[in-house]
C-alpha cells in the first residue's frame, strides 16, 4: 500500500513539473532567431526569408537576389554599421553553382537587395575584432585548396547585430582542449555527410564521416600542435582551440 502511495505521489509531482513546459508554436521549416529590428524568428524557403515577431505574428519577407545558375547555400544574420556606416542593415549570403558546378559565391547585400561586395568563390565568412581593428575572415576555395582571406571593415563590431549567431552557434566542448574534444553537429534525418578538420593555414588534416544517428563526434587531438583549428560540414564551420 505504501509503495502505491509513493508511486502516485511521484507521478503527481512528475506531471506537475512537466506541465510547466508547453508547446507554444510550430514553424513549417527550420527556424532561427535574429535581432534584426528587434528579436524575430526567421526561416528560409529557397531565396525568400520570412520574419515573424516574438509573439509569432508575421513581420515581413526578404527576397535574396540570386545570381543566374546559382541557388542559396547559406545565409547570415544581419549587421549594422559594420560593413559600412549608413543606417541600413547588411547581410551576407553564399550561393552554390548549380549550372556549371564551379563552387560557391559569397556576396554582401544591403536590406534593399543591392550588392555591396563580392567575396568570390567562398561559402562562409565571419566578422571578428583584432585589438581595435574590425575584420571579416573569408574561407575561399581555389585550385590549390582552401585559403583564408582577411578584409578590413570600416565599422565597429560592437554594433554588429549578431546575438542570434551566438545564441544558435554549435559549440565544441571542452574548448580549449588537450587530448579529446567533442565536435557537435546538426544534419537532416537519415543524412550522411563529411566533416573536415582544418588547421589555421587552411589545410585539411583529417576527414570524418558523420551521420544523423548521433549529434557529435569525439576527436583525438593528442597529436595536434597547439593552436586554432576549424571543423566544417555542410557549409558550416566552427572553431576550436588545442592547448
Amino acid at each position: 500500500m505504501k509503495t502505491n502511495i509513493l508511486i502516485l505521489l511521484f507521478l503527481s509531482v512528475f506531471l506537475k513539473t512537466n506541465a510547466q513546459i508547453t508547446l507554444e508554436h510550430s514553424f513549417p521549416a527550420y527556424a532561427t532567431v535574429t535581432d534584426f529590428n528587434g528579436a524575430k524568428y526567421y526561416f528560409i524557403n529557397e531565396n525568400i526569408v520570412t520574419f515573424y515577431n516574438a509573439d509569432y505574428s508575421f513581420d515581413q519577407t526578404l527576397t535574396i537576389p540570386v545570381p543566374y545558375g546559382y541557388k542559396v547555400s547559406s545565409f547570415s544574420n544581419f549587421y549594422d554599421k559594420l560593413f559600412n556606416l549608413d543606417a541600413t542593415y547588411e547581410y551576407t549570403c553564399s550561393f552554390q553553382d548549380t549550372l556549371n558546378n564551379t563552387g560557391y559565391l559569397l556576396k554582401l547585400f544591403d536590406i534593399s537587395g543591392s550588392e555591396l561586395f563580392d567575396f568570390g568563390n567562398s561559402n562562409w565568412g565571419y566578422p571578428h575584432s583584432m585589438n581595435t581593428a574590425q575584420r571579416f575572415g573569408v574561407y575561399r576555395y581555389t585550385t590549390t585548396g582552401l585559403t583564408y582571406e582577411i578584409y578590413s571593415l570600416p565599422g565597429s563590431i560592437s554594433y554588429m547585430n549578431n546575438k542570434s549567431i551566438n545564441e544558435n552557434e554549435i559549440h565544441p566542448f571542452p574548448n580549449p582542449a588537450k587530448n579529446f574534444i567533442y565536435l557537435p553537429y546538426k544534419i537532416d534525418f537519415n543524412d550522411v555527410s563529411n566533416m573536415k578538420i582544418i588547421n589555421s593555414n587552411g589545410q585539411v588534416i583529417d576527414n570524418k564521416k558523420i551521420g544523423s544517428d548521433f549529434d557529435n563526434i569525439k576527436l583525438d587531438i593528442s597529436n595536434y600542435n597547439s593552436g586554432i583549428y576549424f571543423y566544417e560540414y555542410n557549409s558550416k564551420i566552427s572553431k576550436f582551440i588545442v592547448e
